[in-house]
C-alpha cells in the first residue's frame, strides 16, 4: 500500500507519512490487510483530487451544511483508495486526526461485512440503502470512538464536545433544517414544484439531519460526558419517538457484532423518514414519493 502526501514541505510530507503509518498501525495490521487498500491520498484539493480519479468533473465535498473530509473511491479489482482532505491544516490535534482517519477505516471495513443492498427502484431498496448509510456513518463513528483508550483527557473531551454541538445545535434551530423543510412542503401543496423537484430540494435538508443524527447518538452512546449532555438538553426538532426507535435498532447491531440483516429495521426507517416528510410506495407505474407533514 503507498501513502501520497501532497501538502507541506518535503519535511513535512515525511512526518506527516509516518503519521499515518503510526495510525495504520493502532488500528491493526489484520484490519488493514483484509480491506485491499491500494494507496491513501492526502490532498491539497479534495474535490480536484476525486475528479481526476474517477474520471468525473462533478464531485463536490461540500453538500449544504455537509462537508466531506474524505473520498473513498473503488477502482478496478476492487482495489480501494481513500483521498482524505489536508488532516494537517484542517485539525491541529493528532487524536483528532486519528478519530477522522479511522472513521474511514470502518467505513472500508463496512464494505466488506456488510450485506450490499442492490438499489433497483422500489419502494424496499430505498429504504434499505438510507438505512444501510445511517448504519454505515453510526457505526464508524462507534469505532473511531470506542478505539481510543479511557478515560479520555481534557482536551479530548473538549474537542469531541465541540464535535457533538456541531450537530446537536443546527437541529435544535428551527432556522437550519425545519423551516426550509416545511417550505419545501408548501410549494409543493401549492403546486410550484412537482414531486421530483420536492424529492431533490428536500433531499439537501433530509440528508443532513439523519447523517447529523446519527453522529449525535454514536457520540452519546460511546461517551458517558456525551450522554449526560444529550440528557440535560432542551428539546430537538428532530429526536423524538421515532428516531429513538431506529438508533435503538441500529445501537443493537453494532453492539452485538452479529450478522445484520437490514430488513428486520425496515419498519423503523419507514416511520422515521416518515416524520422527515417522505415515503416511498410501489405502484404499477414505477416508485411513488408520498409527502408528508412535519
Amino acid at each position: 500500500m503507498k501513502i501520497e502526501v501532497q501538502t507541506g514541505t518535503s519535511k513535512e510530507k515525511e512526518i506527516r507519512k509516518k503519521e499515518i503509518t503510526y495510525f495504520l498501525d493502532l488500528i491493526g495490521k489484520k484490519i488493514i490487510n483484509e480491506l485491499n487498500l491500494k494507496k491513501i491520498i492526502v490532498s491539497s484539493n479534495l474535490n480536484e483530487t476525486v475528479n481526476k480519479l474517477e474520471n468525473n468533473k462533478n464531485y463536490k465535498a461540500k453538500r449544504y451544511m455537509v462537508e466531506c473530509q474524505a473520498r473513498i473511491i473503488i477502482g478496478k479489482d476492487n482495489e480501494k483508495y481513500i483521498v482524505f482532505s489536508d488532516f494537517w491544516n484542517n485539525f491541529l490535534d493528532q487524536n483528532l486526526r486519528f478519530f477522522f482517519f479511522s472513521h474511514e477505516i470502518y467505513h472500508l471495513f463496512n464494505d466488506i461485512i456488510l450485506p450490499k443492498i442492490v438499489c433497483d427502484g422500489t419502494s424496499k431498496s430505498k429504504y434499505l440503502v438510507i438505512l444501510y448509510n445511517i448504519y454505515n456513518e453510526y457505526s464508524a463513528n462507534r469505532f473511531s470512538i470506542d478505539i481510543f483508550k479511557k478515560p479520555l483527557d481534557e482536551k479530548l473531551k473538549n474537542c469531541f464536545t465541540s464535535l457533538y454541538d456541531g450537530y446537536f445545535i443546527p437541529l435544535q434551530n428551527p432556522d437550519t433544517f425545519y423551516k426550509p423543510l416545511k417550505l419545501e412542503i408548501l410549494k409543493f401543496r401549492i403546486g410550484n414544484i412537482d414531486i421530483n423537484e420536492f424529492f431533490k430540494r428536500s433531499s439537501v435538508f433530509i440528508e443532513p439531519i439523519y447523517i447529523y443524527l446519527s453522529y449525535i447518538f454514536a457520540y452519546k452512546e460511546s461517551l458517558c460526558f456525551i450522554e449526560e449532555k444529550f440528557n440535560k438538553s432542551d428539546k430537538n426538532l428532530f429526536i423524538n419517538k421515532y428516531t429513538y426507535n431506529l438508533f435503538n435498532k441500529i445501537r443493537i447491531w453494532y453492539e452485538r457484532k452479529e450478522k445484520i440483516n437490514f430488513e428486520d429495521g425496515l419498519e423503523e426507517i419507514k416511520e422515521f423518514l416518515s416524520s422527515l416528510s417522505i415515503s416511498f410506495q410501489d405502484t404499477s407505474q414505477g416508485l411513488y414519493i408520498n409527502v408528508l407533514d412535519i
